[in-house]
C-alpha cells in the first residue's frame, strides 16, 4: 500500500471548467461511505450485506521499467456478494522510468481499460509518485481523465504531505485524493495533531475522504466524508464490526 468540505467544491468546479475539464469526473465519494481496500492476498467478503460497505479492489501492478509497462494482474482469489460492483485500484511503482509521452500514452490507455464501465466509469490510481514524476502523473491524469470521459470518477491515493502546503494537484481532473493518514513515519504525530484540533487540509481535493488502517489510531476528531481502510490482515464480518 502506498505512503477529503463540500463548501469548496464550487470552486473545484470552477477550476476544472476553467481548464476545460469535465465537471463531473469532479464527484467526490459521498461523505459517510465506508470502502474495504482489498490488497494482494486472498480475500472473502462473503459477508457484507448491501449498504454496509464497498469494496475498492487492486486489480493490477504497473511497474514502470525504463521504456516499459510491466504489467503484474491480481494473482490471490476474491469472493464478493452477488451484485457487488468493486472499485478497481492499479498501483504503479516506478523502476528507472523513462517517463516519455509514449510510455504516458500506453499507461493512460491500460488504466481507462481497467476503469469499471458497468455504472459510471471509476477507477483509484495507487501511485507514490517522486516529485521528479509529478508532471508525469499530472499529465497521466488529464490524459486519463480524457479518454473515460466527462462521466469518470477517478480517484487517486496521496501521501498526508501532498495535502498540507503542497499544492502540486490544483486543477487536476480527478474526483478526490485520498490522503493515508497511517505509517505516515515522522510527520505522522504533527498529521494527527493537526487533525485532532480541527484543522483540514490546504488541498481541497484531500477534504473528501480519508484513508485508514485498521491497526493505527484513527484522527480523534473525524469530519464527515468517507473512509478508506486498510486492514493488515484479510477482512472478516467481526473486523467490519470493530471499526470505529
Amino acid at each position: 500500500m502506498g505512503r477529503p468540505v463540500r463548501r469548496l467544491l464550487a470552486g473545484a468546479l470552477a477550476a476544472g471548467l476553467a481548464l476545460g475539464l469535465p465537471a463531473c469526473a469532479r464527484r467526490p465519494t459521498p461523505d459517510g461511505e465506508r470502502i474495504l481496500w482489498a490488497w494482494e492476498r486472498p480475500e472473502d467478503f462473503s459477508f457484507l450485506v448491501p449498504g454496509q460497505a464497498r469494496v475498492a479492489l487492486l486489480v493490477a501492478t504497473v511497474t514502470l521499467a525504463g521504456e516499459k509497462l510491466e504489467v503484474y494482474g491480481r494473482r490471490q482469489p476474491l469472493k464478493l456478494p452477488p451484485g457487488t460492483i468493486p472499485i478497481p485500484v492499479v498501483r504503479i511503482e516506478t523502476r528507472q522510468p523513462s517517463l516519455g509521452e509514449t510510455q504516458q500514452r500506453r499507461l493512460a490507455e491500460y488504466l481507462a481499460s481497467r476503469a469499471d464501465r458497468r455504472a459510471n466509469p471509476a477507477l483509484q490510481i495507487d501511485f507514490d509518485a517522486k516529485e521528479s514524476e509529478r508532471p508525469f502523473y499530472r499529465e497521466l491524469l488529464h490524459s486519463l481523465a480524457t479518454r473515460l470521459g466527462p462521466e469518470a470518477k477517478i480517484s487517486i491515493t496521496a501521501l498526508a504531505s501532498w495535502c498540507l502546503n503542497d499544492r502540486w494537484l490544483a486543477g487536476a481532473p480527478i474526483a478526490e485524493a485520498v490522503p493515508m493518514l497511517f505509517d505516515m513515519g515522522r510527520e505522522g504525530d504533527a498529521v494527527r495533531g493537526r487533525l485532532d484540533g480541527g484543522e483540514d487540509f490546504a488541498e481541497p481535493h484531500c477534504r473528501h475522504s480519508y484513508g485508514l488502517a485498521t491497526y493505527q489510531p484513527w484522527p480523534r476528531r473525524q469530519m464527515e466524508r468517507a473512509i478508506y481502510v486498510f486492514a493488515d490482515r484479510p477482512w472478516t464480518e467481526a473486523t467490519l464490526r470493530s471499526l470505529p
